[in-house]
């Protein structure tokens, strides 16, 4: 085979080559945004009293992710002892809906 010939063919296997790595990389971009929308919707969130007032946590996470006063009439009984055990929620628009439930209002606009 001539010099060009080769050249042609090692040109012809790079391209293959680099084709086939850059699918891979695509395929494997996508595994990994969808596996972190799986891991997005399996976080749980719980809502619990803090310091006087009630915080938003990550499941398992020490730190609060937001922290928030409670309105100044209070909330009843019944939900305040809910807010000492902790209240699991599955999404934030669950987090939303339990803060305007309880009047609790949130600085994040």
């Amino acid at each position: 085979m001539s010099f060009y010939g080769k050249a042609a063919a090692g040109l012809v296997a790079l391209t293959l080559a680099g084709g086939g790595a850059a699918y891979i990389a695509s395929v494997g971009g996508d595994v990994m945004s969808m596996a972190q929308a799986v891991a997005d919707e399996m976080t749980c969130y719980i809502i619990r009293e803090y310091n006087g007032g009630a915080a938003l946590f990550r499941e398992g996470d020490e730190q609060p992710l937001v922290v928030y006063h409670l309105p100044a009439d209070g909330v009843n009984a019944a939900d305040m002892e809910m807010l000492k055990n902790g209240i699991r929620l599955r999404s934030m628009d669950e987090v939303l809906r339990l803060l305007e439930d309880l009047d609790i209002e949130s600085d994040i606009y």
